[in-house]
């Protein structure tokens, strides 16, 4: 869904984040082994800046999310990722009804998840 799923792979950033920017990556669970990435880069991310948010998919799901992966930016682009074409992995979007759906989906996301520290006490990791 990972900003719902809100993200799905960022390497970690290489400086720290600047106070005009925010970063709120949700990432919903899925299979534990397909997560070990993401949690392993997780501290460099939050040493950076960025505020991260965990959920299970079944939480996402109760909740009515979306089902795809997307990022927001500034609340105004909506970047759907597309796992199905090689040639064009993100399709943009700036139509209102689109960008609110996904405001919508991650402030309801956001209020839902939980905290990294939150998280990983909760979900053992094999990192």
């Amino acid at each position: 869904m990972g900003e719902l799923r809100i993200q799905v792979l960022q390497p970690p950033l290489e400086e720290p984040i600047r106070p005009q920017h925010l970063v709120q990556p949700l990432r919903v669970r899925r299979a534990p082994d397909g997560q070990r990435y993401l949690l392993a880069t997780t501290p460099d991310n939050l040493a950076a800046g960025e505020d991260i948010r965990y959920m299970s998919r079944s939480q996402a799901e109760a909740l009515g999310l979306p089902t795809f992966d997307f990022w927001l930016f500034d609340s105004r682009v909506l970047a759907r990722f597309n796992w199905e074409d090689a040639e064009r992995r993100m399709k943009l979007s700036t139509a209102p009804e689109d960008v609110v759906r996904a405001c919508q989906a991650r402030d309801a996301a956001w209020h839902h998840a939980a905290r990294y520290e939150e998280f990983t006490a909760r979900v053992r990791s094999p990192v």
